[in-house]
This record gives C-alpha cells, sequence and structure tokens, in this order.
C-alpha cells in the first residue's frame, strides 16, 4: 500500500459498497470532504488494489435463475483439477479454497434444475471429487 489504511478509506468503501455508483461530488458531500480529496483516495485505493473493480448487483432470483452455493469434499488436498475444471465453467460465478471438510466452494449461476444437474453430474466426474453438496438459494435476506 502506498499509504495508510484510515477511518476516511473506510468510510468512502463503505459507501461505495452501498452505491458504486456514487460520484466523486455525491462521496465528498456525503463525507464532508473536498471532490479532489475523494477523487485521489478511490484512485489510490484502485492502485492498492483494495478496489478490484466496480459490478453490478444482479437480482439472481428473476425468473429462468438459479442460484446455489456447491460445497465439494476432495479425496486429497491435491485439487486443482476441480478447481481448473469449475473455473472454466461459465455457470460457476464464484470459487473458493476455504477451510474445513469441503476445501472448495462454488457459486453457481444456472437457467434451470437441468442445467444445475449437468454441471454437478460433470463435476462429478473429475478426479478428486469425493462429495458435493448443494444448496439452492430460496431468498436473499441481507447483501
Amino acid at each position: 500500500m502506498s499509504e495508510t489504511f484510515d477511518e476516511l478509506d473506510k468510510k468512502i468503501l463503505n459507501l461505495l459498497k452501498k452505491d458504486g455508483r456514487l460520484s466523486f461530488n455525491q462521496i465528498a458531500m456525503d463525507l464532508s470532504k473536498s471532490e479532489s480529496t475523494i477523487r485521489k483516495r478511490i484512485k489510490r485505493l484502485i492502485s492498492d488494489k483494495i478496489i478490484e473493480g466496480f459490478t453490478i448487483k444482479m437480482n439472481n432470483h428473476i425468473e429462468g435463475n438459479l442460484l446455489s452455493y456447491l460445497r465439494i469434499n476432495t479425496e486429497s488436498n491435491d485439487f486443482e483439477s476441480i478447481l481448473n475444471y469449475i473455473s472454466n465453467r461459465p455457470e460457476a460465478i464464484e470459487v473458493y479454497k476455504i477451510s474445513g471438510a469441503y476445501p472448495i466452494i462454488c457459486k453457481l449461476l444456472v437457467n434451470s434444475m437441468a442445467e444445475m444437474e449437468d454441471f454437478v453430474v460433470g463435476l462429478k466426474e473429475v478426479p478428486g471429487v469425493k462429495e458435493i453438496e448443494n444448496s439452492i438459494i430460496i431468498n436473499k435476506i441481507k447483501g
């Protein structure tokens, strides 16, 4: 990091988390700072890779979309082929290596139960996959 991460940076990030489309001017007004200060801070947060991009949040519960989390248990700790398979599939919108009994978690977005089944069946055929738990998102409460 080029400079110290401070309270102003945290406040800027919190505002951008709520609405990534806020202008520099709006953030400056909300935080009682100058627009140039906010612009410089955000540029630094981007260059320091604290902000890695700006994106949209899509309502994944619109008709035709199913969102689920797959927890994947593996035969061993060597699961690069599994991660490679998942990462190259467009249905897998997030993939994480995590601690615990299921070292891989995958957020899956598909158009139908048939697509979800196809993904899971294909994943089961990847060497090293021991078990898959699938949890379909029913309702978003927060986030």
